[in-house]
């Protein structure tokens, strides 16, 4: 059995108990008891095997949960085998932490460096442990907003892809790029593709950015910061209501940009845990309060463009009328 402490100089120090054979879970549940009745109640148990290098078809990783069923707090493993495999599998079997050796010599003297890491095999851990964490999501069963269907009601969409620059910066989980045109004739949305038709024919862009955690400094980014970085001039700004079908009391922003002679009217909102939202700076307020009551950081912005080829106006409507047809089917693709 080993105990180690994360910070001996903080008053609410995380307690690691290592359990090893049999008898050392007898003590460690003696410590564990005896640490909760003083009242330190942060405590994580690591399962391991006490060989070196340990077997990994001896590492019984259920013990996993055997140990956080039996006891109530989160467990994590102390891997002694070899490689990287064992210590990935007990992260996504559950485990909130993993403790392993490492060496820049194997050859070195005494049992641990063999079963020890060498510096970029720990590099490689590291990563891995991340993307499988990211990779196990919140267990709720659901369509992912790419999964979004090329085609909504009378709308076929094309999809486009992000530069892998950008999406190096915007450090998305998942996002939709795609232009959707109205009507099923070829030759019609050949002619919206290419600007050429009247605006009940024009094409329309659909942005979703999302974010299964904006705990990390990852999160969406305001189109009033970005637009203007492409050349893009805004003239006018406002927000509406009724856009946003079954929900009139809704608001969302609407944004007249022009760059030359090319003029966009854009509709956006952050949609974050079951809201829609126009103001960024309540966004981030309901992201405080959600992830201080309900540990969820997920959101979305949703964003809406089409080029104006008529009034500002009829641009308005053909925008509406796509928010209309995509609303329901986007909301079932998102976290609610």
């Amino acid at each position: 059995m080993e105990l180690e402490y994360s910070d001996k100089n903080s008053r609410r120090s995380k307690v690691y108990i290592g359990v090893g054979i049999i008898m050392a879970l007898l003590v460690a549940a003696t410590v564990f008891l005896a640490l909760r009745a003083s009242g330190l109640t942060d405590l994580v148990l690591l399962h391991c095997v006490s060989n070196y290098p340990a077997a990994p078809e001896l590492t019984n990783l259920r013990a996993l949960d055997t140990l956080a069923q039996r006891f109530g707090v989160p467990v994590g493993l102390s891997d002694h085998s070899p490689g990287l495999a064992v210590a990935i599998a007990a992260v996504a079997r559950g485990a909130v932490c993993i403790e392993k050796h490492f060496t820049v010599d194997r050859s070195l003297p005494g049992p641990d460096h063999q079963a020890s890491l060498l510096p970029d095999e720990l590099s490689a851990l590291v990563r891995s442990v991340r993307e499988v964490e990211r990779a196990l999501g919140d267990g709720v069963k659901r369509p992912v907003p790419s999964e979004l269907p090329i085609r909504l009601g009378e709308w076929s969409g094309r999809d486009r892809e992000l530069d892998k620059e950008v999406l190096e910066l915007l450090k998305l989980t998942d996002y939709v790029m795609r232009v959707y045109v109205p009507g099923s004739s070829q030759q019609t949305a050949r002619n919206a593709f290419e600007g050429q038709t009247r605006q009940a024919a024009a094409p329309v862009a659909l942005y979703v950015g999302y974010y299964a955690s904006q705990r990390s400094g990852a999160t969406y980014h305001s189109p009033k910061n970005c637009l203007p970085g492409g050349g893009w001039v805004f003239r006018s700004t406002d927000r509406v209501g009724g856009v946003i079908p079954g929900r009139p009391e809704a608001q969302v922003n609407r944004v007249v940009i022009e760059k030359g002679f090319d003029r966009q009217l854009i509709l956006y909102w952050y949609q974050d845990r079951g809201r829609i939202v126009a103001s960024e700076y309540a966004a981030k307020g309901f992201l405080i309060l959600d992830a201080t009551t309900h540990n969820r950081t997920d959101g979305a912005l949703v964003r809406i463009s089409t080029p104006i080829v008529g009034t500002e106006q009829e641009a308005f409507r053909h925008a509406t009328a796509f928010v209309q047809e995509a609303f329901v089917p986007l909301s079932a693709h998102l976290p609610g």
